[in-house]
């Protein structure tokens, strides 16, 4: 987003509070400007929130990037800010004082930032992050039927504008080759994304599907389990976790069926690509944004939340080419109103609407103060 705003002619800039240190895992722009504010967390303010428990440890944790984040936006004096979560919104707005519009992105179901339905939380965060919206002009969501869980309280403008389906136009998928078949997940490798499903599912029927393997690309805390657990099923010539990867169009150009056995999403981004890319997907029918994104039978497969039945979608799926062909080819259908023309489009305008609205308040102010017609 940076990277396209700063393409329209935008003055772009990224402020986080990152403990990591190094580059960004994405190329930037020249003129996107990439700052990390962590470095300001006082030695004093570290120690506090080791020497304490909650609330009084989260509170500390707050207030201090809250003062940070507030003395870099007026130094900085942006037309718009766009928060990437609901805790960032809070870090920006707990205590503030500017008026600068605010765009909230969420990028899940938004009951899941406010309720234990995934994460537990004590009751007086859920409170807390519940209210934080009335903070925000706009709510972006990432589908229409997650406007319903925008809490009651907010009182500003909510919109839908989905992920983008990324298009790869250097490949096409052949459904009928011969020879070694793949099955691969990308995701990170923790409990959301629940790979686990993945490998007991394969290993239960790898024996009948000789010509077949299983890729997991991606990293994270669960990796020595999954090792161990494809040790324990016999499965180390068959599945392989492959780590973190920059070119998912390489990856996807050598798949044959995409398989995604997460629990919690939004949108997932890697879901849209295989799909626009024209390979058949397996997901979970529980799973929020996957079940609306993957029409079961339709574009793709919905799982049960259990090992046999997401081992019989795969062999659905592996039993036969032209089920996959079929499937493949309604998927990239389906993911034509999801490019990046149209997605991005969407969100100039709703960017141009809330930027034209602070050049039009600053334009009058300068009227009023004989300034003429100067704009910023």
């Amino acid at each position: 987003m940076a990277n396209v705003m700063d393409s329209c002619g935008y003055d772009v800039t990224i402020a986080t509070m990152e403990t990591k240190r190094g580059n960004t895992f994405y190329n930037l722009n020249k003129n996107v400007k990439f700052v990390n504010l962590y470095e300001k967390i006082s030695l004093i303010n570290k120690l506090k929130t080791l020497m304490t428990s909650d609330p009084q440890r989260f509170f500390i944790k707050l207030r201090c990037r809250n003062d940070i984040l507030n003395e870099f936006i007026k130094n900085n004096n942006p037309d718009l800010i766009i928060c990437f979560s609901l805790p960032i919104l809070l870090n920006v707005t707990y205590k503030k004082d500017f008026d600068i519009p605010i765009i909230l992105t969420v990028h899940g179901n938004p009951i899941n930032d406010y309720s234990n339905r995934f994460w537990p939380r004590p009751d007086w965060r859920n409170k807390l992050l519940e209210g934080t919206y009335q903070k925000a002009d706009v709510v972006q969501v990432l589908l229409d039927s997650y406007r319903s869980t925008v809490p009651k309280s907010f009182q500003g403008e909510v919109v839908t504008i989905s992920n983008i389906a990324k298009k790869f136009s250097n490949f096409s998928i052949n459904y009928h080759r011969s020879g070694r078949k793949k099955i691969v997940c990308i995701a990170s490798l923790d409990n959301r994304k629940h790979q686990d499903l993945l490998i007991r599912a394969f290993s239960s029927i790898a024996k009948d599907y000789p010509e077949w393997i299983v890729e997991l690309w991606g990293s994270g805390h669960k990796r020595e389990e999954y090792q161990k657990m494809i040790s324990d099923f016999a499965m180390t010539d068959r599945i392989f976790l492959k780590g973190s990867t920059k070119n998912v169009e390489e990856v996807l150009k050598d798949t044959d069926i995409f398989a995604l056995p997460s629990t919690c999403e939004g949108w997932p981004l890697v879901l849209g690509e295989a799909m626009n890319a024209g390979i058949p997907c397996v997901g979970l029918s529980i799973c929020d944004g996957v079940n609306e994104i993957i029409k079961h039978n339709k574009n793709g497969l919905l799982s049960e939340n259990s090992p046999k039945d997401f081992a019989e979608k795969l062999k659905f799926l592996m039993d036969s080419p032209k089920k996959r062909e079929k499937l493949g080819i309604l998927a990239k259908k389906d993911m034509q109103s999801h490019s990046e023309s149209i997605i991005w489009g969407k969100w100039k305008d709703l960017i141009r609407k809330y930027t034209d609205k602070v050049r039009l308040s600053l334009y009058k102010e300068e009227l009023k103060n004989g300034r003429g017609n100067k704009t910023h």
